[in-house]
């Protein structure tokens, strides 16, 4: 399982501004932001107040054979909260290596539990997340006494549900103070030439969403090279410099009979959402034969040394399929091939890496 703990990122109400209004200009859903300010009148906002674009929580990657309702049952929440906290996610077609949210559940009361012998015992129900640091931490007590207490459970597979037991020092157990949560820190990001919000966040670790609030006179689809962002929830400290490698120019793909966005992305190891990005105009459920769309240069540096051999075209063949079975890409295929049409019987040479 592929989590990782996640601060929520705050948005300033703007004059106008509606969960309604800010959910469509975000790409989000008002239930989403209902779930992640609870305490807010919706009809009541204020002009430069704060409030959360997404509930507290945990990012969770998605894996081969996973559903709403066992990602749910696995991290101690429910198939409505992800729905609400996912609502651009099409829960009956997860795809692999996406990412989703899994909201923070409502903090368990540890119940003291009164005994005649000293110390004072109680007990906390396991959160997803959780780590005997983090709970020693929480609790005001040592990771040492919190394994003393708990001999039989292992700290490195705490099981989200399960009972500890806490050692405390008196018989009155203290009562935990509320954390006033920090703001999240912000920095600056100077646009390098073929960037795409989409590439920023998924480099520094920050979500499309947030960039866009942290940011909201940025045109995503106009970045300026040079032009700096705000890139909110990472502190400068962090942030080590790189110097840039000049980017690449796009290339170009041209469509084969049988090709969707995604046999694209796999066979060019791409995304689905990078293709899009760069093709705005094509319909993805409606690709034409023949026509050209724009793919992510080639970072790999081609492989001099590659074999070249040949492949007999059998009927119903595509660039796609030829590649799938030779182990090579549609790219190279094109390369090698461009004097050979694809008609049973003709030879056409093949670019093995």
């Amino acid at each position: 399982m592929s989590v990782s703990e996640t601060n929520p990122s705050t948005y300033t109400i703007k004059s106008g501004g509606t969960f309604a209004s800010i959910a469509t200009r975000l790409g989000t859903s008002i239930a989403t932001f209902e779930q992640a300010n609870s305490g807010i009148d919706s009809s009541q906002l204020q002009v430069v107040q704060f409030i959360q674009l997404q509930a507290a929580g945990l990012k969770y990657t998605i894996q081969a054979g996973d559903t709403f309702s066992s990602i749910a049952a696995n991290n101690g929440s429910t198939v409505a909260a992800l729905e609400a906290a996912n609502p651009l996610v099409n829960p009956t077609d997860l795809i692999v290596g996406s990412q989703i949210w899994i909201p923070a559940s409502s903090p368990v009361a540890i119940e003291p539990v009164t005994l005649p012998a000293s110390p004072a015992i109680s007990t906390y129900i396991v959160q997803a997340g959780d780590t005997f640091t983090s709970i020693a931490s929480n609790l005001g007590i040592s990771v040492a006494s919190l394994e003393a207490a708990n001999p039989n459970v292992v700290p490195s597979n705490l099981q989200v549900g399960s009972i500890l037991t806490i050692p405390t020092t008196s018989q009155s157990t203290p009562t935990p103070q509320p954390v006033t949560p920090t703001p999240a820190p912000t920095t600056s990001y100077t646009i390098q030439a073929g960037d795409t919000f989409t590439s920023i966040a998924t480099n520094l670790g920050a979500i499309v969403a947030a960039l866009e609030a942290a940011n909201p006179n940025a045109n995503p689809s106009n970045l300026q090279v040079g032009s700096q962002l705000n890139i909110p929830g990472i502190a400068q400290s962090t942030l080590t410099p790189v110097t840039p490698t000049p980017a690449l120019p796009n290339s170009t793909y041209t469509i084969q009979a049988g090709d969707t966005i995604s046999s694209i992305a796999s066979n060019l190891s791409t995304t689905v959402a990078i293709l899009s990005e760069l093709n705005p105009e094509v319909n993805e459920n409606a690709l034409q034969i023949g026509t050209q769309i724009s793919v992510p240069a080639q970072t790999t540096t081609p492989n001099t040394a590659a074999t070249m051999g040949t492949y007999t075209i059998q009927a119903g063949d595509t660039f796609s399929s030829i590649a799938i079975k030779e182990g090579t890409t549609i790219p190279s295929l094109q390369a090698a091939s461009k004097s050979t049409p694809l008609l049973p019987s003709p030879q056409a040479p093949v670019s093995r890496n």
